[in-house]
């Protein structure tokens, strides 16, 4: 089954460079943009669903902190005053969403291999604040990602794609990392 593979990769490689050039037709305003990113290991040249098998996220970055939206970058500028990173004239602030999914080299099996990439998976939110100083000539970014692990949500995608395409599916999920969710914070 190797064409639909082919047929889907160049779909989705199309559609990844389509939304790349969103953040550029839909600007409210020069300081505003959105990224829509997503990649699958089926546009790779061997296309197998090993170690970093896909991933999908949405971000929206502004200079203007002032958006509801930015709820979490309050917490990010305390933690950034605590350890005085609030240096820099131009500011760029980001909120993220999103949901990552690894796997094992031998998705056929349900039981766990101890000698690979065991099964999993992350959904995220993540906030993001980039100060650049132009005279220093440096910029920072500080980052706070909460986020679950474990859930069913990756697993779920995985098998409805590997059903669309044709592909086979994975089989030892019920052992990822966490199953079930647990939280996590980076």
């Amino acid at each position: 089954m190797k064409k639909p593979k082919i047929l889907i990769g160049n779909i989705v490689f199309i559609l990844t460079v389509s939304f790349s050039l969103i953040p550029r037709m839909v600007q409210a305003q020069p300081s505003q943009s959105i990224n829509i990113i997503f990649d699958n290991d089926i546009l790779s040249l061997g296309g197998s669903d090993q170690d970093y098998t896909a991933g999908l996220s949405i971000a929206y970055s502004s200079q203007n902190a002032e958006s509801p939206i930015f709820y979490m970058t309050k917490l990010v500028n305390k933690i950034d005053n605590i350890i005085n990173l609030n240096s820099g004239s131009n500011s760029v602030y980001t909120i993220e969403g999103g949901v990552y999914g690894f796997t094992p080299s031998d998705m056929s099996t349900s039981r766990p291999d101890h000698n690979d990439r065991p099964y999993s998976s992350i959904l995220y939110l993540s906030s993001a604040h980039e100060r650049v100083d132009l005279q220093a000539k440096n910029a920072w970014q500080s980052r706070l990602t909460i986020g679950v692990i474990g859930l069913k949500v990756f697993s779920s995608l995985q098998r409805n794609i590997h059903n669309w395409t044709g592909s086979d599916p994975a089989k030892g999920w019920g052992n990822q990392i966490s199953d079930g969710g647990e939280l996590t914070v980076r």
